[in-house]
């Protein structure tokens, strides 16, 4: 894979709005039984999470770009993926709740599992931005015959 701006770009934003999308459905099923209307809840879950969660993207984007630069393993991009956004996930939760005044650690669970979810998704994704997949460090048997 042509490891480009725009190939890490593209990764970190498919895990970005896969995490928003998990977040607003895995919140919307926990809640099921509340007083609150589910298309409401959906929309303002797709909202907030699009909104608070845009540091938790610059922030993959930052780390990927780093990492691919400096030619690190695909393991390693991995897990500094995971490591960023479980970090700005905890980041994102404490600003929410004191911009909302929100206290209900259950919402921090829910954002988590959908972080770790949609890096799990797009895991192959981001596996290919390591070194091992890159044009320079891979070798052509056929030329050298």
């Amino acid at each position: 894979m042509n490891n480009t701006f725009r190939h890490q770009l593209w990764a970190a934003v498919r895990i970005w709005l896969l995490a928003i999308l998990l977040n607003s459905i895995i919140g919307t099923l926990w809640f099921l039984y509340s007083e609150l209307d589910i298309p409401w809840m959906m929309i303002f879950g797709i909202l907030f999470g699009a909104i608070f969660s845009t540091p938790v993207l610059l922030g993959i984007i930052v780390v990927m770009n780093i990492l691919v630069r400096r030619r690190h393993t695909a393991r390693q991009i991995c897990f500094a993926v995971y490591l960023t956004g479980i970090l700005l996930t905890i980041f994102s939760f404490i600003l929410f709740t004191r911009r909302m005044y929100v206290d209900d650690i259950q919402l921090l669970f829910i954002a988590e599992l959908a972080a770790v979810l949609s890096i799990t998704i797009q895991y192959r994704l981001v596996k290919k931005l390591g070194s091992e997949f890159s044009p320079a460090y891979q070798f052509d048997y056929e030329k050298e015959k």
